[in-house]
């Protein structure tokens, strides 16, 4: 199990990621039940940009790891990569509970080339918090049924009432993908909902953030610590801020970095801080913060890839990296 950051990989402030072992490029037999095989739960504000980045993150990390593998040659009666319906099988989670889970079940057509990965997003209630929940294992035939679990999406403090299925996506091996929103979800999935019991403390909404500050926006790399410090005040009642992430673009480069900050004293109303470390191999020029994320213990974020709002919020978007 790996523990990343929420739209990495989804312990709720962050994401919990259960990979299936390495699949062979060669075909394989399906399975003999339904596996447990990923879980990623990760919690956004509402509306907020950052849903949409994590989606084309896990997009991204597919497609990466379709062209790692032999491409396969297409077989004759190959079909169109879509869900072709499904369900939830389970009907409620009661919160804190062992053994309480949900449980999914879809049917896809995958095309010659076979299937890869399937994600779904779940809403709640309120608050406006999305799950997203990753299935992955390669599949080399063209049509199938599938099933899996999952309840770490589900932590303590998680909404209680129905959360409906919002978002799907299929992936293939070549890194071929086919999206689903609410209303075609509805059509293809009967239920397409499942019931969340908390009888405990609810925490449904996000953090509040306010005031942002950047100790520097000038890191040399000579420096006995070239790291970018920066921080943000928030209020978050009843569980607190415990992770933040602070996301940097190198100059001229498609990739990002951050660093994960884990805070082990819940942060109600307060100063949250982030950090990114720099490296002697790290470019030199002007890098981009691209967007900034806290996410309280029961896994809402709040957070802004918007270069104007992190403008606002730090009073720039440029940090000048030197040797």
């Amino acid at each position: 199990m790996t523990n990343l950051p929420d739209r990495w990989g989804g312990a709720a402030a962050c994401l919990v990621l259960m990979a299936a072992p390495a699949m062979a490029a060669a075909p394989m037999a399906r399975p003999a039940g339904p596996p447990t095989m990923v879980r990623i739960a990760s919690g956004f504000a509402p509306g907020d940009a950052t849903a949409l980045r994590f989606a084309a993150h896990v997009a991204a990390l597919r497609a990466a790891s379709a062209q790692s593998r032999p491409v396969q040659a297409a077989r004759p009666g190959g079909t169109v990569l879509a869900l072709t319906g499904g369900k939830v099988l389970r009907p409620s989670l009661t919160v804190g509970r062992p053994k309480s889970y949900i449980a999914l079940q879809f049917g896809f057509t995958a095309g010659n080339i076979g299937f890869n990965s399937a994600s779904f997003t779940f809403t709640a209630p309120v608050g406006g918090r999305t799950v997203t929940v990753v299935f992955t294992q390669s599949l080399y035939s063209v049509a199938d049924t599938e099933a899996f679990s999952f309840d770490a999406a589900f932590p303590f403090f998680t909404a209680p009432g129905t959360w409906t299925l919002t978002g799907a996506t299929l992936a293939d091996n070549a890194g071929n993908t086919a999206t689903y929103d609410a209303g075609q979800l509805a059509r293809l999935f009967t239920p397409d909902s499942f019931t969340v019991v908390n009888n405990g403390v609810v925490a449904a909404y996000p953090p509040v953030i306010g005031k942002g500050v950047l100790a520097s926006t000038t890191i040399s790399l000579s420096s006995k610590f070239p790291q970018l410090k920066a921080a943000v005040h928030v209020n978050d009642t009843p569980t607190g801020v415990t992770q933040a992430l602070l996301f940097l673009q190198p100059p001229g480069q498609t990739y990002e970095q951050a660093q994960l900050v884990t805070i082990g004293l819940p942060v109600k109303a307060g100063v949250v801080s982030m950090y990114d470390t720099f490296y002697p191999s790290s470019p030199t020029g002007a890098w981009t913060i691209k967007e900034y994320l806290v996410c309280d213990f029961a896994g809402n974020c709040s957070g802004s890839s918007d270069p104007a709002t992190i403008i606002s919020l730090f009073g720039t978007n440029i940090i000048n990296v030197t040797n």
